[in-house]
């Protein structure tokens, strides 16, 4: 299985003072990849505070997806053909009422190419309460990221049956590790590691992405668990 790497920009949101928008994991997303098609990976997730979801509404910004790419948009699970222009945002079935997100179906079809999209988040009721949110995507050969910036990690042994150790350029900076199920659900989470090592002995067996967070970035990597 290929590997996925994605790089979570840290910055100040531009969100004003009186927002109820809240963003766990930044507005954000800039994915570096070579797998042929991503989902969950793309997800920008929010919470709408003493809102519900139903108050808000969406407007796409902008868009420019390389000619043999493919998107195909998913906005509080209602999934269209293309980036939607704009809507009203609806109840998730599985989410409560003040949770949303946004991500695409992204099929790079085995070319090199990238796509990059933004959207307008706003608060029907209070125009005062709103948020842009970008994603870009990228294949490894086509980014403009140099390689001795990148933070990379390697986690082994994968398959894995009790731990898993990490090994990397920057593990004394790792901060958080999740790990997500394929469901997009988080499973695990830890502060920091322990001799570089994170024990999943008791976690269920199966495929799981694990989000490592340093001091500036995040990198996802896929894990199965026997």
């Amino acid at each position: 299985m290929r590997n996925i790497v994605a790089i979570l920009s840290i910055f100040l949101f531009t969100i004003s003072a009186e927002a109820q928008l809240q963003f766990p994991n930044s507005t954000k997303l800039f994915l570096q990849t070579t797998e042929n098609h991503l989902y969950y990976e793309t997800e920008v997730l929010f919470h709408t505070g003493k809102y519900k979801i139903t108050d808000y509404r969406f407007q796409k910004l902008s868009d420019s997806v390389d000619k043999n790419w493919t998107l195909y948009a998913c906005i509080n699970g209602d999934c269209k053909d293309r980036l939607t222009d704009s809507g009203s945002f609806k109840s998730d079935f599985g989410l409560n009422d003040t949770t949303g997100f946004i991500r695409v179906h992204v099929f790079t079809n085995d070319s090199i190419g990238s796509a990059k999209y933004s959207y307008r988040i706003i608060n029907k009721l209070d125009a005062k309460d709103f948020a842009d949110m970008e994603v870009k995507v990228t294949n490894k050969t086509s980014s403009g990221i140099e390689e001795s910036d990148a933070i990379s990690f390697n986690i082994y042994p994968n398959p894995a049956v009790g731990f898993i150790s990490f090994q990397g350029n920057h593990v004394n900076k790792i901060q958080r590790i999740i790990l997500r199920n394929t469901a997009g659900q988080i499973i695990l989470s830890a502060g920091g590691l322990v001799s570089n090592q994170l024990n999943i002995s008791n976690l269920p067996n199966g495929i799981y992405v694990v989000e490592i967070t340093t001091t500036h970035s995040t990198l996802l990597k896929k894990i199965i668990k026997l």
